[in-house]
């Protein structure tokens, strides 16, 4: 709720120099805010308010860069009255194939596939709730990129696109590093778990979680780090709905084990990389139903 006063606030503060733009703007971000979900066409109740919506964002007074400004900039404000603040990083596709766009995007995985990716940083409470989107950034690809992923390996890290996971961590560290009175944990999947993210840590109050992606070494024992937090006891279990692949849900009986760890560093050329501690947390379901997949997560 604080979140969207402070929306509220911001548009409530701009002004393009035309009334009739500052009163759409109100009431088209009222109707944007009760359903996030849907597609644009469906989200309005009849034909005139979403030919209001398309001569707005069409309009030439109407920039991309003033709605940055009224959308896209966060302030701590947003968060003063939290303790803990959860950051939240995810990339989604945004396919323009077959649209009259695709021409002025880049390729995606395939070359008839065009479009772009967006990684979105959002913060939200420990309940759920959204705080407001802390920052987001575009990536395109050029048809030229396409079938060289063997040649990026040996690339620098800011040379490749898995830098955003750390870049936006870094960000975020910048942005709270004075804020003590808080705890903020940047939750990441397993595209981050690469070793400058895992070793970028900076401040005491601010923390990662990264899904595991590739069996890491230890310094110690020499085992893959998923053999040893699988050998450990668990220390507490919970109960968790789980959906299949063909999204039959299900309750799972769910047990966490953790331990701390030194994590071997990963080779780069021409830069060293230290050991890193780290603590290891998996989740894994016991005695799952006869033919169902076993639910398993490391982090």
């Amino acid at each position: 709720m604080n979140s969207i006063c402070n929306l509220h606030k911001k548009i409530d503060n701009f002004n393009f120099k035309d009334k009739r733009l500052n009163s759409r703007l109100s009431t088209l971000c009222t109707q944007l805010e009760t359903d996030g979900e849907s597609s644009i066409s469906s989200m309005f109740s009849n034909q005139g308010q979403l030919k209001g919506y398309y001569r707005f964002i069409n309009n030439p007074k109407v920039k991309s860069s003033m709605l940055i400004d009224i959308f896209g900039t966060f302030s701590l404000e947003e968060v003063q009255d939290e303790s803990v603040i959860l950051a939240l990083q995810d990339t989604t596709e945004l396919d323009y194939t077959g649209k009259r766009s695709a021409s002025n995007v880049g390729c995606m995985e395939y070359l008839h596939r065009r479009g772009l990716y967006l990684h979105n940083h959002l913060l939200i409470n420990p309940l759920g709730i959204p705080l407001g989107l802390f920052s987001q950034r575009f990536i395109q690809r050029s048809d030229e990129s396409l079938g060289k992923s063997k040649q990026r390996i040996s690339l620098p890290i800011e040379e490749k696109e898995s830098y955003r996971w750390l870049a936006e961590f870094n960000l975020l560290q910048d942005k709270f590093a004075t804020q003590t009175d808080k705890t903020v944990i940047d939750i990441c999947d397993r595209e981050a778990d690469i070793s400058e993210l895992l070793s970028a840590r900076r401040y005491s109050h601010i923390h990662y979680i990264v899904r595991s992606r590739s069996e890491r070494k230890t310094t110690t024992s020499g085992v893959s780090i998923w053999e040893e937090v699988a050998a450990q006891k668990s220390t507490f279990s919970y109960q968790q709905e789980v959906s299949d692949a063909k999204g039959k849900k299900r309750i799972a009986n769910l047990f966490v084990r953790y331990c701390p760890v030194i994590l071997s560093p990963t080779y780069r050329k021409g830069k060293k990389l230290l050991p890193q501690p780290v603590y290891l947390v998996e989740t894994k379901e016991e005695n799952p139903p006869k033919g169902a997949n076993q639910f398993v997560g490391v982090c």
